[in-house]
């Protein structure tokens, strides 16, 4: 009698049965993945009085004779002892999974799972209840102020393999993600805590699969206690490392407009293809293939998410497959994309424009167990990306959004302007200008949409070299035809778009983010991010990301996928071309100065001295409303980045209030 490898529990929170795990990385093209990552559904029951579990944040915890309560990928039910019986039975780990219990506040003193590893007041960056959240309740410390992130893993400090302080096994790079610190209450009530999410990160298996590796993170290897891997009809393996790729597509067919595979980080298109995680050829067996596809910050708040997925290397939109869908993600508030189920969908072409970490997970049926794989996608592009957008949805009129948001990006040194410095044109235009923003005189020439498209613009004069022409392709950063790839550049100038668009690939109209890059940033360079609201009648909620080398470095603003929604800042005024003074919001977001290396870059949110409680919400955002430059009537009421003209010289110089 045989007995299939992986036993999984029921649904999780999207809908899917949890899976087992593998051993290997298959993509189309080795040239583009460094790997994928393993994964599978939630948790359940672990043994027979296990089995009622309770829902927790969109999956299902076991209850007691459970693997230990724990959230995790999966908790195989009771072996069963008449199919299969154990052919080497190994025994648990030297690294024990062990979770404090249940708790709201990690911080409180009680949730230490690793004595080496205390939570104190900040944080130990780990999962030591095993409800999915990280230092949930814990203050933020010194070096965090609300909006930047620090890294954190899925996993108790239990499993901290004790030669490198790092988590065991499988978990060391999939179970690895970055929660936010965030401003909570208002003026002297508000506080700075971490928000628990640990995004892009997966959660463990409470069991090892029959397949090389560590996939519980116990310290030991394929040491399963639920089933003989002697007695197997099938062979699955997942892959078990992140996949790392460059942002793309291209609009039309992607293999005709391939760059150069000699790349180190091409942006070739790739394949998920189930078949090649079902060893000897049996991929043909199996059936129900459902593919769902989870992404970032921005296609939380967007009307629709910033990716597609395709069914070949055509992504043109008559080649776009699956479906909007909401509550995924381990707290059921992401958004993301479903295909499926369908016998014959067992390749998928997902198609990242942003950088961020996604997650792609593929179910299917074989030999009557529902299985699972989950695969963590890091996009990565190098250098400095600052990526806006805002809930363009909530004042749409008549199918098309009435709010415009401005993304502006300043540098901070390197000026050939010597009277003062500020936003727009305050120090001229190119290449004397600070601030690189829509405006074709600032020399931040936009891609395929937006006010500059068309018109004359002069180069950035920044100084920095200009960047390949595969480096701006894609809806994402797409150029007009004979425009270069500047430093800096902004994607698009999102000035008007149809929210009820979902093709990302449709051009202008499509409701996608403000996006302004710099490739090649000089070590010791610094900036000042910023939002202007340009036109609009509703109160604005943005949201910011800056990425480093691709690695989401701060999330900051809008968010409606914490609990309680993050509302703040908030902007109010827009640019009024009717009114005889000028006055707009402008929110001063952070300043970055570039290391490079390992931690490439520093960032600094702005603080205002006393917050606006109907802009700010607490002294962790800056919105100070200011006039245009030109019709200024006097000096210290214009666009300076200090009532001085000067450069600040720390983050918080740079509000005025």
């Amino acid at each position: 009698m045989t007995r299939a490898r992986w036993l999984f529990c029921l649904a999780i929170g999207f809908g899917a049965a949890c899976g087992g795990a593998g051993s290997k990385g298959q993509f189309d093209d080795p040239a583009t993945a460094v790997g994928g990552s393993s994964g599978g559904g939630a948790s359940g029951g672990g043994g027979a009085a296990g089995m009622a579990g309770v829902t927790t944040g969109g999956f299902v915890s076991g209850g007691a004779g459970g693997d230990d309560g724990g959230v995790t990928q999966d908790a195989a039910p009771d072996a069963d002892p008449d199919a299969c019986v154990m052919g080497q039975k190994l025994g648990p780990g030297p690294l024990p999974k062990k979770c404090a219990p249940k708790t709201d506040d990690e911080c409180s003193g009680a949730a230490d799972s690793n004595p080496g590893f205390p939570n104190g007041s900040y944080g130990n960056g780990y999962d030591d209840d095993c409800d999915g959240l990280v230092d949930e309740g814990c203050e933020c410390d010194a070096a965090h102020a609300p909006g930047t992130t620090k890294p954190c893993f899925l996993v108790p400090a239990s499993q901290l393999d004790p030669a490198t302080n790092a988590p065991a096994g499988w978990c060391k790079e999939n179970a690895k993600g970055t929660t936010t610190c965030v401003s909570t209450g208002k003026g002297e009530f508000g506080s700075n805590k971490w928000d628990g999410y640990c995004k892009g990160a997966q959660l463990p298996f409470a069991d090892d699969a029959c397949s090389p590796g560590d996939f519980d993170c116990d310290g030991l290897a394929q040491n399963s206690q639920k089933q003989d891997c002697a007695c197997e009809d099938f062979t699955v393996e997942c892959p078990t490392e992140p996949l790392v790729v460059a942002p793309f597509p291209y609009v039309g067919d992607l293999e005709k407009k391939k760059p150069n595979l000699a790349d180190p980080n091409p942006s070739a298109p790739f394949v998920f293809d189930g078949h090649k995680w079902i060893a000897d050829g049996k991929g043909s067996k199996a059936t129900g293939w459902k593919w769902t596809v989870s992404g970032g910050d921005c296609d939380n708040i967007l009307p629709h998410p910033t990716f597609g997925v395709f069914d070949g290397k055509n992504s043109a939109a008559s080649n776009r497959i699956g479906k909007e869908t909401d509550g995924l993600g381990t707290n059921g508030k992401q958004r993301g994309i479903v295909v499926g189920p369908s016998d014959t969908a067992h390749q998928i072409w997902p198609a990242f424009a942003l950088s961020g970490d996604y997650t792609v997970t593929g179910e299917f049926e074989l030999g009557g167990v529902h299985r699972s794989c989950t695969v963590q996608v890091r996009v990565r592009t190098p250098g400095l990306r600052v990526e806006m957008c805002w809930d363009m949805g909530a004042s749409a009129q008549n199918g098309l959004t009435t709010t415009d948001l401005d993304l502006h990006f300043a540098r901070l040194q390197g000026t050939q302007c010597t009277a003062k410095h500020g936003w727009f044109d305050t120090c001229g235009q190119a290449p004397s200008s600070d601030d690189c923003h829509y405006r074709c005189e600032s020399g931040c020439r936009t891609g395929n949409k937006g006010y500059c498209v068309g018109k004359p613009a002069p180069a950035p004069g920044w100084g920095y070299v200009v960047s390949p022409n595969d480096s701006c392709h894609g809806w994402g950063s797409q150029r007009e035809a004979g425009q270069t790839c500047d430093n800096p550049r902004l994607d698009a100038d999102n000035l008007g778009c149809s929210v009820g668009l979902t093709d990302p690939g449709a051009g202008g109209a499509f409701c996608g983010p403000e996006n302004i890059n710099l490739d090649n940033p000089v070590v010791g360079d610094r900036f000042l991010i910023g939002v202007h609201y340009y036109a609009g009648g509703a109160d604005v909620h943005p949201h910011v990301n800056v990425y480093c080398n691709g690695e989401r470095k701060l999330s900051v603003g809008y968010d409606p996928t914490t609990t309680p929604p993050i509302l703040f800042p908030k902007l109010t005024k827009a640019f009024n071309q009717t009114e005889p003074v000028f006055d707009a919001d402008m929110w001063e977001v952070a300043t970055v100065r570039w290391f490079g290396g390992a931690d490439p870059c520093e960032i600094a949110p702005v603080p205002s001295k006393a917050a606006k409680f109907d802009k700010d919400g607490s002294t962790a955002f800056c919105v100070d409303t200011n006039r245009q430059n030109k019709l200024a009537p006097a000096p210290t009421d214009d666009w300076k980045f200090t009532p001085t003209g000067s450069v600040p010289f720390s983050a918080g110089a740079a509000c005025w209030h």
